[in-house]
């Protein structure tokens, strides 16, 4: 027997079920009721992978009473295969929530779907007449918002036809609903607007700012809004209160932005660590206002983030294909991963923080599951 065949296993062999999936993963979605994620894939399909593991991690784990150290023995059962589901189509996909469990998907010149958790496809029989370039589902208030060209509908659950239609000035590259509902972003050529969804879009808000913004990132309690920008950094927007402050000193894209609740910090990609800032201290005059070190700085770049539900903790995705799990404002560092695996692309802990999901440059899928032992 090789030394190769009786190599202890990796904490990621031991944590993490791994998937090919044939093509590379351009986007990820888990649904609202956290049963399941969807890889949207650049060959058209959407490969769908259930969050509950049949050889779950807690029945893995043994802590020895007598010197208190855990141990996790290897699965015996394989994971179960991704759904894949053909959208037929040669055009990128877009990919979101949907209801409870369900997902949407078209491509941007329609038709659209509705997929559930088990890969059975729907036509909605939405129809639009202009390219579809966003959208987003808003659980609160039950309705889904298509954007394309300067228009973005708005359509009640289970209509085809919208109830309301914003018209931009400027061509529409992103929508996200607030947290309570009550609000839509639009992201535009011209910078980002804020839309009543109270009072049928009324405008609440407008700011103007260069930089192509891309999918804007609401903070939990609806004050700020965080605002990738395609040329480098991100713009952060306080709502209410109208200060707005461009952080462009990254030397990567910007392409993940976070918010931790238990430390009421915000976290992105884009530097050689984590960039992160206590809200407390927000940096809306200096970069340097909030500022929380976090993690160890190297010479890869932060690829994706993601921050923990409950706890005062994020995990990072790196260039080189490792993650890691930190303490916002420590430096100290738990490595998931430190194989190549390809470029960490996205990153997303379920809302119970028991599961962390990821998406790699080299068409790997992975859901990396957790145990609660690991963090004590």
């Amino acid at each position: 027997m090789s030394k190769q065949d009786t190599a202890p296993q990796t904490l990621f062999e031991l944590l993490a079920r791994t998937w090919t999936t044939g093509a590379a993963i351009n986007s990820m979605v888990l649904n609202m009721d956290q049963s399941a994620i969807a890889y949207c894939l650049s060959d058209a399909t959407i490969a769908i992978a259930p969050i509950i593991d049949n050889d779950p991690i807690e029945q893995r784990v043994h802590v020895n009473a007598e010197d208190g150290r855990t141990a996790i023995r290897p699965r015996t059962a394989s994971a179960r295969p991704l759904i894949s589901v053909d959208v037929e189509t040669d055009a990128p996909l877009l990919l979101g929530q949907l209801g409870a469990a369900d997902f949407i998907t078209g491509s941007p010149g329609g038709p659209f779907y509705r997929l559930s958790a088990d890969g059975e496809k729907t036509d909605l029989g939405i129809a639009v007449n202009v390219p579809v370039t966003a959208t987003d589902y808003c659980a609160k208030s039950r309705f889904l918002a298509i954007a394309g060209g300067s228009t973005v509908m708005l359509f009640e659950s289970g209509e085809t036809a919208p109830w309301a239609t914003i018209d931009q000035v400027g061509a529409v590259s992103a929508v996200r609903c607030s947290p309570a509902g009550d609000a839509i972003a639009v992201a535009h050529e011209n910078g980002l607007t804020v839309w009543s969804m109270q009072t049928r879009s009324q405008k609440l808000a407008d700011f103007e700012f260069p930089g192509k913004p891309e999918n804007p990132s609401w903070s939990p309690d609806g004050r700020w809004l965080a605002v990738p920008l395609s040329d480098g950094g991100f713009q952060l927007i306080d709502v209410g209160g109208g200060g707005i402050n461009a952080l462009t000193d990254y030397p990567e894209p910007v392409s993940a932005i976070d918010w931790n609740t238990k430390a009421n910090a915000l976290v992105t990609s884009g530097a050689y660590r984590v960039a992160a800032w206590s809200m407390d201290k927000a940096p809306l005059k200096d970069r340097r206002s909030g500022a929380l070190e976090s993690g160890t700085a190297g010479l890869v770049p932060v690829s994706a983030v993601t921050s923990h539900p409950e706890r005062n903790l994020v995990a990072a995705g790196y260039k080189n294909g490792f993650v890691v799990v930190m303490q916002l404002g420590v430096r100290d560092e738990l490595v998931l991963n430190s194989e190549d695996r390809g470029a960490i692309t996205n990153l997303a802990w379920t809302r119970d923080g028991r599961h962390l999901a990821v998406a790699t440059g080299n068409d790997v899928a992975a859901i990396i599951s957790i145990p609660e032992q690991l963090f004590k």
